[in-house]
């Protein structure tokens, strides 16, 4: 009977709950069950293209097509035409491309466009793009994807009259994404060479790759051993002086309660194992325990990846998944805020955070999209085997993580553990505390009376500047309070603040910005790490 049980569970863990729990990535459609057909499965191999969903000034657009699984079902390709629309002023105009190679066979396949763009122009382009090919001998064309079900709805680009809005010396940079080497039953990511092609036009100066430890692992059926080493030797070639790839997993942990939960390890010295919830294997057999990270090394960053993500019932029974408690966050330095919309997931984010500073813990907060490949929209499993969608979730670069940095992996992760990142998708803010002629920025504890200042700088891409809150919280308290609110009207793009504080006992204070706007993602808006004062 144990036995029975045993290969039933892990029987609906492979085969079917796998499926169920990754619903945003570039969709593998050839898992199927031995017993039930999947509606998404054809034999030919994935095709996809993608663009970024935002364009810096005065730069080519660039777009790419990744072919996968061509060495299980190769195809011969024969022409890319693009269809490129200026939405604001109602032009359109068609560009071909040539393959650069016609008969496919290989896993993977890359090809790189850059699309030409009228000066001047600033606004939406919608792009399409249609590959006529062959596969099993007959004539067939895909337009924009080749997935079943999907909307195969244009890519939408906001080609922005302004860079990022960043002080001088910070830089942007997505700190949770998904690359190929993310390859397993129902998901795969980009390839890592796409990271800076499509982040620096976005703005961007880093990311960091955060493939699953279950798919790295030697033990993946869907890749060769050494997917951990040849990872970070393709972000070092990828790595230049003006992007920054850096190398990183998210780990399966388990949590003080035994239960498994997600974490970011960037920058790893050596591979941390985390396998038992790929769905894959139910053995306990070389898990690692978030208590065993809580001293990772100085050139290491690690924090607790969309820590207010709840597990569903069969996700808890099979996987062993759970989630972070404030006892499991008092293990780290530092939590994912944002991880795509700003849903009821991120204020169980917030308020983990927030219930950590009261409990007197120093914790800092990066921002991410966990996207799988997704530069411009996210595809997502519907109903397992049966169904897909679209939607735009968890898209790269939306929420981004902002440091006063050079680009490099180490000065990037010391100033995020140093407490001195701001998360935004949208404006930037800076709080800083100057006492005495000097001054403090956040991540650091001043004693007496200080001068807040907090600079506020936003586009109007983002929108104007709505409402900015001064929080503070008296450490052992049960919640934080507002300590200063301002609100604006009109076209307000910057605005310098300050007010004076004097403490009455050990405090923290940290701001927060709204812009007038709104995405499908949710509300517009950045926020800072704290500045802790005493008497």
């Amino acid at each position: 009977k144990g036995f029975l049980l045993q290969f039933a569970s892990h029987y609906i863990v492979k085969m079917v709950l796998f499926p169920l729990l990754q619903v945003f990535s570039y969709i593998e459609t050839h898992h199927r069950l031995n017993w039930l057909p999947s509606l998404l499965f054809r034999r030919e191999p994935e095709i996809v293209f993608d663009a970024p969903h935002r364009l810096n000034p005065g730069l080519n657009l660039p777009a790419f097509m990744f072919i996968k699984d061509a060495n299980r079902f190769p195809i011969h390709l024969k022409k890319i035409t693009a269809a490129i629309g200026l939405l604001d002023v109602h032009r359109i105009f068609f560009l071909e491309f040539a393959p650069e190679t016609e008969s496919l066979n290989d896993k993977f396949y890359l090809q790189k466009f850059e699309i030409p763009l009228p000066d001047e122009y600033y606004g939406k382009v919608s792009l399409n793009f249609k590959l006529d090919y062959i596969s099993d001998g007959k004539e067939k064309f895909a337009l924009n994807d080749n997935i079943p079900y999907l909307q195969h709805t244009p890519y939408m680009v906001n080609i922005s009259d302004s860079p990022l809005p960043l002080a001088e010396g910070w830089i942007a940079g997505d700190a949770h994404f998904h690359s190929s080497f993310t390859d397993d039953e129902v998901e795969y990511g980009a390839p890592v060479e796409t990271v800076p092609l499509i982040g620096k036009a976005a703005g961007l100066s880093f990311a960091f790759l955060l493939d699953h430890s279950y798919d790295l692992d030697p033990r993946n059926p869907f890749t060769e051993p050494g997917s951990f080493e040849r990872q970070h030797g393709d972000a070092a070639k990828a790595t230049d002086a003006a992007f920054a790839v850096v190398k990183g997993e998210e780990l399966s942990a388990i949590n003080k309660a035994g239960k498994t939960v997600h974490a970011g390890l960037v920058n790893p010295s050596r591979f941390r194992q985390g396998y038992r919830d790929s769905g894959r294997i139910m053995s306990k057999e070389g898990d690692t325990l978030l208590s065993e990270l809580e001293t990772v090394e100085e050139n290491e960053l690690l924090f607790a990846a969309h820590p207010g993500f709840k597990p569903v019932l069969l996700e808890k029974l099979l996987l062993n998944r759970g989630g972070w408690s404030n006892q499991d966050i008092d293990s780290v330095r530092v939590i994912q805020l944002i991880n795509g919309y700003t849903n009821a997931e991120f204020f169980r984010n917030r308020k983990l955070w927030i219930d950590a500073l009261l409990r007197g813990r120093t914790v800092f907060v990066v921002a991410g999209n966990d996207a799988h490949g997704d530069y411009s929209k996210t595809r997502k499993i519907g109903v397992p085997l049966f169904t897909s969608n679209e939607n735009m979730t968890h898209v790269f670069g939306v929420n981004r993580t902002l440091v006063p940095s050079a680009v490099n992996a180490d000065s990037i992760i010391r100033a995020i553990k140093s407490g001195r990142g701001v998360v935004s998708n949208g404006p930037f803010l800076m709080l800083q505390a100057m006492q005495s002629g000097t001054i403090f920025e956040t991540g650091r504890k001043i004693k007496g009376a200080a001068v807040l200042k907090i600079d506020v700088l936003s586009t109007k891409e983002f929108g104007s500047i709505q409402t900015v809150r001064l929080y503070s919280g008296i450490i052992g308290s049960l919640r934080e309070n507002v300590l200063k609110e301002w609100h604006f009207t009109g076209d307000t793009l910057s605005s310098e603040l300050t007010i004076d504080v004097e403490p009455s006992e050990l405090t923290y204070v940290r701001a927060e910005v709204y812009t007038d706007k709104k995405r499908d993602s949710g509300m517009i808006f950045a926020a800072t790490n704290p500045i802790w004062m005493d008497i």
